[in-house]
């Protein structure tokens, strides 16, 4: 074992420890979390108390099916902006497997991702061992190019989602708390890069850093531990990507399609009901919805993330009838398109890959 793969091994144990004494025990976590679900619930049914289901089910039935054809093509694009990013890494680091194994791949992940959400490693995994496979390369150097794909949503949707908070705060008439959010979103930007700047030529401890963290949480599934078995090729390869500036440039670019296609959708979906609203309304709450869900950690933000739009786009000033209507289609439809591509995705890469 090299000097790479024991300062990983110690990273992740001394990960593992610390967390096990920071972390909140299990049974909590999920109290804690079923508080805040039946909180926005609440939230939610106080805002549409007295609103006709009748209503509803007819503003629904009255939609516009050519918009929601288009809407329904914009959450499918959004998920070939996110393949491309991903092959730009996998392209960077060696070889690239065919558009129809990276595409297939990036959506198995996501329809397992949205079934055992309490498991957000495995989508990682599964991605990691397809494309591996197909291109004849350990699943550890295979995963260098999923963690930093991980990292460049992450990064991309977190900012967006911190400026849709500030411009919410705005839109709802609260200056204060815009300037208040706006000034710490500054500082936490300011502190960020004052910190990276010390660490100067460290840039290499960090990524063995946030592979260990990784690794920790895989070593934490039990069987899932074996992924970075071959931990150098995954440190390696994810500090070539993050070194590559011209890559982070197009991974940034990919990302706010990704976003602009997410938040399309919705907006086309209020097209459709006959009741515009204002894009920038739509890409806040989109924003703030999908963050929701992810903190949440019900399958595929079930729950909180139509409770958090809905709640929203009220605030905001949008209709609640028109609100309740477009967020429940929104959702109906993502959960349609990431299922219904995601699980014939799965079941033909394990067919043909999973042996």
């Amino acid at each position: 074992m090299t000097s790479t793969d024991d300062e990983l091994s110690r990273g992740a144990t001394a990960e593992t420890a610390e967390r096990s004494r920071r972390r909140l025990p299990p049974w909590a976590v999920r109290a804690l979390k079923a508080l805040v679900l039946a909180l926005a619930l609440w939230l939610v049914a106080r805002l549409l108390g007295g609103l006709g289901w009748d209503d509803l089910r007819q503003r629904l039935a009255a939609a516009n099916p050519a918009w929601l054809t288009v809407a329904v093509a914009a959450l499918a694009v959004r998920y070939v902006a996110w393949d491309q990013r991903w092959r730009l890494a996998i392209r960077a680091a060696g070889p690239v497997p065919g558009r129809r194994v990276t595409f297939a791949a990036l959506l198995a992940a996501a329809t397992v991702n949205t079934i055992t959400p309490t498991v957000r490693v495995l989508g990682g995994v599964v991605r990691a061992r397809y494309v591996g496979r197909a291109i004849g390369q350990a699943t550890g150097r295979a995963y260098g190019s999923v963690l930093y794909d991980q990292l460049a949503h992450q990064v991309v949707t977190g900012g967006v989602t911190l400026l849709a908070a500030v411009a919410a705060a705005f839109a709802a008439g609260r200056p204060g708390l815009g300037w208040s959010l706006a000034a710490a979103v500054a500082a936490l930007a300011a502190a960020l890069g004052v910190w990276l700047a010390r660490r100067g030529g460290g840039r290499e401890t960090l990524v063995r850093r946030l592979v260990g963290r990784v690794a920790a949480r895989v070593e934490r599934q039990g069987r899932l531990g074996t992924l970075l078995s071959h931990g150098r090729d995954a440190v390696e390869s994810f500090t070539a990507l993050v070194a590559d500036r011209r890559l982070r440039l197009r991974a940034i670019l990919l990302g706010l399609a990704f976003v602009a296609a997410n938040a399309g959708a919705q907006w086309m979906i209020f097209a459709a009901l006959g009741a515009p609203v204002s894009p920038w309304i739509v890409l806040v709450v989109v924003a703030l919805g999908t963050a929701a869900g992810i903190l949440v950690g019900t399958p595929g933000g079930l729950g909180a993330a139509e409770a958090t739009m809905i709640a929203s786009f009220a605030a905001l000033g949008v209709d609640r009838l028109d609100a309740t209507a477009a967020s429940l289609l929104y959702r109906a439809l993502h959960f349609a398109v990431t299922l219904g591509l995601g699980v014939p995705c799965l079941v033909w890469l394990e067919a043909r890959y999973g042996r």
